[in-house]
């Protein structure tokens, strides 16, 4: 973070290594003396486990051959069969976003990856 003069307003600038579009525009909206610059933005469109084919159709673009709802029934009942159920399966505002690093597992990525929930999963990553 650093402070800094904009003709004679104060303003602050944040350059985090990731951040949501849907964030950066509500930032953008509430606070428009904050500017965040993040490396990496990230957006349903892309980085949407669940996302579809780019047409806007039904069809899972991670394998252009499953129906989206199909793909979402089958995870919610790994998640539901191994009891790593949390507040939002899809992650914090549903974004189903599969963004790790070495030191975070944000909660807006899929709990699956992260749930600790039941002695009977072992997650990939602590969070």
């Amino acid at each position: 973070i650093s402070l800094g003069l904009v003709g004679s307003e104060m303003c602050i600038r944040d350059r985090p290594f990731m951040a949501h579009d849907k964030g950066l525009k509500k930032i953008r909206n509430s606070c428009p003396k904050i500017a965040v610059c993040p490396v990496e933005v990230l957006s349903s469109n892309k980085h949407n486990f669940f996302r579809p084919t780019e047409d806007g159709g039904s069809i899972w673009a991670r394998d252009g051959y499953n129906k989206v709802q199909d793909v979402k029934a089958f995870y919610r009942d790994l998640v539901t069969k191994n009891g790593i159920e949390s507040g939002s399966i899809f992650g914090f505002g549903k974004l189903g976003l599969t963004v790790y690093t070495e030191i975070s597992c944000p909660n807006n990525s899929l709990s699956v990856f992260y749930s600790n929930r039941s002695p009977d999963w072992v997650p990939l990553f602590n969070r």
